[in-house]
């Protein structure tokens, strides 16, 4: 996701040299911030590139590397790979079943909250990646100005249609959905707070809390957040929420997939499908 705005800046410094360009195009999922899916091949165009696949995983095993192929047909597993798992529990499930560094992966920020709120009362140690998000989150609560927790969620229901009714009149359905799962992502800390700990300090708490860097913590990451990262033991939180409901235009219909393909993608040995409990 690369924007080359010079080209003949990258440009071998002597004759004879060359330039090395890599990327993966089914990774390329961070078109809202203006990062261009296509970028390989206008460099390709531009420099008369040498095309070198690279199909071949090393981290994933070869069932993984199969689910995989339902996005991207021409991924291969490295010979001798191990056969690793994929199972598909649906709501069978419950976080006592996680393990330390393990990795839950979802499409949206919300559903990390509720779960990692829920392991929290449980006394069960996890991390919810970027602490910029929860520190986001705490801002948005403080720009309501409210003085209780009720109040705040009056002013947030609030301000999210607003916000959300002007992105979509900008055509701008990724601005609409940030908001619509910030505001998600409050109301499902503040919904859960027992009625004697139901303060805006205690909810800066446990939004901080839950961004903490801990060690031997169960890791919960967006998907967007996820990309680079692997576990031995990946659990993919709302299969069915993949692909989003605000993708409308046909470059965040292809990013899509592309986050379907990265979250099953950061397998080492077992993949594991999950949905939320209705």
């Amino acid at each position: 996701e690369l924007i080359v705005e010079d080209a003949n800046a990258w440009k071998p410094r002597r004759s004879g040299g060359r330039v090395v360009f890599v990327g993966d195009p089914h990774q390329a999922i961070y078109g809202f911030r203006g990062a261009d899916s296509n970028s390989l091949n206008l460099i390709a165009q531009e420099f008369n590139c040498t095309h070198l696949p690279l199909t071949v995983t090393y981290r994933c095993p070869t069932s993984v590397v199969a689910y995989a192929q339902n996005w991207v047909s021409h991924i291969e597993a490295a010979p001798g790979a191990a056969e690793g798992v994929v199972k598909h529990l649906e709501t069978k499930w419950n976080p006592s079943m996680f393990q330390a560094g393990d990795l839950v992966v979802s499409r949206t920020t919300r559903p990390l909250l509720a779960l990692g709120y829920r392991m929290l009362k449980a006394k069960l140690p996890v991390r919810i990646m970027g602490r910029e998000i929860g520190q986001g989150l705490v801002n948005l609560v403080k720009k309501m100005k409210a003085t209780d927790i009720d109040t705040m969620l009056t002013a947030l229901a609030v301000w999210e249609t607003r916000e959300i009714e002007k992105a979509i009149a900008k055509q701008d359905d990724a601005k609409a959905e940030r908001i619509s799962d910030q505001a998600s992502a409050i109301r499902c800390i503040a919904d859960g707070m027992d009625e004697t700990e139901r303060t805006l300090d205690n909810l800066y708490n446990i939004i901080g809390s839950l961004f903490d860097d801990k060690g031997n913590a169960t890791i919960l990451s967006t998907i967007h957040k996820a990309k680079g990262m692997e576990a031995n033991r990946v659990w993919w939180l709302g299969r069915s929420k993949c692909p989003s409901k605000w993708a409308r235009q046909p470059w965040a219909i292809q990013q899509e997939g592309n986050l379907c393909y990265v979250a099953v993608t950061r397998a080492k040995q077992e993949l594991i499908t999950i949905e939320e409990a209705e």
